[in-house]
């Protein structure tokens, strides 16, 4: 609970005193007021281009936090106090709509993030942020591996960054790792967003508190909440700034612009060409044709040069970064119509327009002719809120709107689907923002009962949505990826490291310290099977299936703990142990190996070998040489697909594996030939509830537990004795728990009770006497050392 309240407590307000003291800055440097509910997105805008000014070269990075802290101080001492109270209703709707974002994760009771299983993207932003913060885009000083991989195709070609830089502060000032703010800064940028959206209401709709809530239903359409659930940082904050650059449009389109005006819309511009490139240009157009107008129309003034040179000199080193990144970019996957990214289908364009009723965007709604109907609603009062900014000359919402309609319009003929698909959600807030303020004005002006009505129907079609993208988020397991946060920080500079699963957040991130290498991604090494091939993307296999040269290229090897996996080779002492991994090291002193042999196969760690083998074995370690080998008993590898199982339930297509459907309880009984302590795992995935007891004595209780394919989740220990046993396996669905309805990535099983791959026990027998010691006993492997 205490990383917790860290996360979702200190860090938030953390974020919200440096923004208000930025904010409060540009107040000063204007030398007049900003409108009171814009300084907080104003600092954040801010916060934003200095964390991109001052990671733009090495020398300056790790002095970041200081500068924006010191920024802060100086504008919350410089604010002049204003007399009055301020409305409430503004910032209700901002701590509303962080509630909203924030509940997929505070109610999973754990400090941790979405998207997990279904988009590697957040392990590549995580990594780049740690290193911004302390060597900005430099790679000097690293290692070959897959996190400087990963940095050099992103950070170090000139990827955008000022969507998730700003996410080190919380690293620097409160001592949590970026993963677990992850989350929290989304949903904080998510209330930047909802007090631009109510800034642009102002005037338009009256009533505070109905201002309000068209902000808090606007800030968080079903694409948007569908992409910051999926870990989309970049679109919930290019949402949030390109709403900000609109609200401060009407300083510069609407009244006599000050330079206060000035400063504040060169910030947000400036923030949002950080965090999105060049592509910012598509959402700044709509405001920079809109000033060309108005110059024509009245003038050019000083303080709009004032403002064009402050955009420009403050994005400089985005403007940089990005001619950087477009010649180092494939320019034909922003374009083709065959680059889809993560994406099966194309998206409807209809999505845009905030109401999607289902689980995943990717797919159609739950219920088409409702949700057409919800629609419907939402294109009448929006097209004519449309129709009435413009004719009122309520220039910066008519910007705003016509913007998202243009920039979406655009991609949508240009752009590939996974952009598109980007723009849609990022447009999506104008859309929901344009049909709530309609609603709203025909409840104060025209027809209260049609506004109220109207009203319900959008608040009932985004709860709808978003409920059932709630009940479908991927929840990272959090206690796994604690334990490489663990191993990272004790073992940093013991590297180079080896992971022989897919996991893209240990490699990327966690385990950054320690040259880090996937054996299924981003190879900077080639670490080949046995029979030749790599593993392709997303494979696991156990230590013993790859070369025995490739393993040993590597000074530690972090490997998931398991009654399936095996011993890694003599070269290597087990240094550390949790739950979920164990970390063995290669030691200095260890003798040369001949040759390794493996006698396991698939989840089995162990086998008799024939004596030919041992033979075979001793031949080659020599005269004077020796047989290693480890004794291990067979491991009990139960089948869930042949199991007692509630009806429904669905066999995978791999041997042994079910697709739970309903929550319910497996049952089966097995034996063991031995009495002792034994370890259980399971393969696959889960999201639910699940509790394993054996013989009625409980093994483990734990909710879901996401996992790449291929890999196996360690669920406890139990002593049984010898002879028969039953087995009773539950899953507990509820409905409100989220990611309760989420599909996993991979079915559920077999399940494997056994022993962990052992320490020590390795046995030497003198090369000539081996076959007569070792044979028709079980080991892991057998291996030659040379005298």
């Amino acid at each position: 609970m205490a990383a917790l309240a860290l996360a979702w407590v200190a860090f938030p307000l953390l974020l919200a005193v440096l923004s208000f003291g930025c904010g409060s800055l540009v107040e000063v440097l204007g030398r007049s007021p900003l409108t009171p509910v814009l300084v907080l997105p104003t600092g954040f805008a801010v916060v934003v281009v200095v964390e991109e000014l001052m990671t733009s070269a090495a020398s300056t990075a790790r002095f970041a936090p200081a500068a924006v802290a010191a920024l802060a101080a100086a504008g919350a001492a410089g604010r002049a106090r204003r007399p009055g109270r301020a409305s409430l209703a503004p910032f209700t709707c901002a701590g509303g709509t962080f509630a909203v974002f924030g509940a997929p994760v505070v109610l999973s009771g754990a400090a941790t993030f979405t998207g997990y299983i279904k988009l590697d993207d957040t392990a590549t932003f995580l990594g780049m942020a740690d290193r911004l913060a302390t060597h900005g885009r430099s790679l000097a000083g690293l290692a070959p591996s897959t996190y400087e991989a990963a940095l050099r195709i992103n950070l170090a070609a000139g990827y955008p960054t000022g969507s998730f830089a700003p996410i080190a502060l919380g690293h620097t000032f409160i001592r949590q790792d970026v993963a677990w703010l992850y989350q929290p800064y989304m949903a904080f940028a998510a209330s930047v967003l909802a007090l631009a959206l109510y800034a642009l209401l102002d005037g338009i709709v009256l009533g505070r508190r109905l201002r309000a809530l068209v902000a808090f239903l606007a800030a968080q359409p079903a694409l948007l909440f569908g992409y910051v659930l999926w870990g989309g940082v970049k679109e919930i904050v290019a949402a949030s700034l390109v709403a900000l650059v609109a609200a401060h449009s009407r300083g510069v389109l609407e009244r006599e612009t000050a330079p206060v005006d000035a400063i504040a819309c060169a910030s947000a511009c400036a923030a949002l060409v950080g965090a999105l490139s060049l592509g910012g240009a598509i959402w700044l157009a709509p405001l920079s044709l809109a000033l060309v107008l108005h110059v024509a129309a009245k003038g050019l003034r000083r303080v709009y040069l004032l403002g064009a040179a402050a955009a420009l000199a403050l994005a400089a080193p985005s403007l940089a970064a990005a001619t950087q990144f477009l010649r180092a970019a494939n320019v034909t996957s922003f374009s083709s119509a065959d680059v889809m990214g993560n994406l099966p289908r194309r998206l409807d364009l209809v999505q845009v327009l905030g109401v999607w009723p289902t689980g995943d965007f990717r797919l159609g709604p739950s219920s088409p002719g409702l949700s057409s109907a919800i629609l419907g609603v939402i294109v009448v009062c929006a097209g004519g809120m449309l129709v009435s900014a413009c004719r009122r000359h309520s220039w910066a919402v008519a910007v705003y709107g016509l913007g998202a309609v243009g920039a979406v319009a655009v991609l949508a003929a240009r752009a590939s689907p996974w952009i598109e698909a980007k723009a849609m959600a990022t447009a999506s807030p104008a859309f929901v923002l344009l049909a709530g303020a309609g609603a709203a004005v025909l409840l104060e002006r025209r027809s209260r009962s049609l506004g109220i009505a109207a009203l319900v129907v959008l608040a009932a079609g985004i709860g709808w949505s978003n409920a059932l993208a709630y009940r479908g988020a991927s929840i990272a397991p959090r206690g796994r990826l604690a334990e490489l946060e663990t191993i990272g920080a004790r073992f940093a500079g013991d590297g180079p490291a080896l992971m022989t699963e897919y996991e893209p957040y240990g490699v990327r991130h966690f385990l950054r310290d320690l040259d880090p290498e996937g054996a299924s991604e981003l190879r900077t090494r080639a670490d080949p099977l046995d029979d030749g091939r790599l593993l392709p993307k997303g494979g696991a296999a156990d230590i013993d299936a790859f070369q025995l040269s490739s393993v040993l290229a590597y000074r530690t090897l972090v490997l998931r703990r398991s009654p399936a996996a095996s011993r890694p080779p003599s070269a290597y002492a087990l240094v550390w142990r949790g739950r979920y991994y164990d970390v063995w090291e290669r030691q200095v002193a260890a003798p040369p190996i001949s040759a390794h042999v493996a006698l396991g196969s698939g989840l089995q760690p162990a086998a008799v070998p024939a004596c030919r083998t041992v033979r075979s074995v001793a031949r080659l370690a020599g005269r004077g040489g020796f047989v290693l080998a480890v004794p291990r008993a067979r491991s009990t590898i139960l089948s869930l697909a042949a199991a007692a199982h509630p009806a429904g339930w669905v066999t995978g297509a791999k041997p042994g594996t079910v697709w739970p459907t309903s929550g319910g309880t497996l049952t089966r009984t097995f034996s063991v030939s031995r009495s002792g302590v034994y370890r259980v795992s399971v393969g696959g995935s889960f999201v639910d509830h699940l509790e394993l007891r054996v013989d009625g004595r409980l093994v483990t209780s734990t909710n879901g537990q996401l996992a790449w394919p291929d890999e196996q989740t360690p669920l406890g220990e139990i002593r049984l004795d010898r002879g028969a046993h039953r087995l009773e396996l539950t899953l507990e669905r509820s409905w409100w728990r989220p990611g309760a309805a989420a599909s996993p990535p991979s079915a559920l099983g077999p399940l494997v009770l056994g022993h962990d791959p052992p320490a020590n026990g390795v046995i030497s027998v003198p090369a000539p006497r081996a076959a007569a010691a070792l044979c028709g006993r079980s080991f892991d492997w057998l291996e030659a050392v040379g005298a």
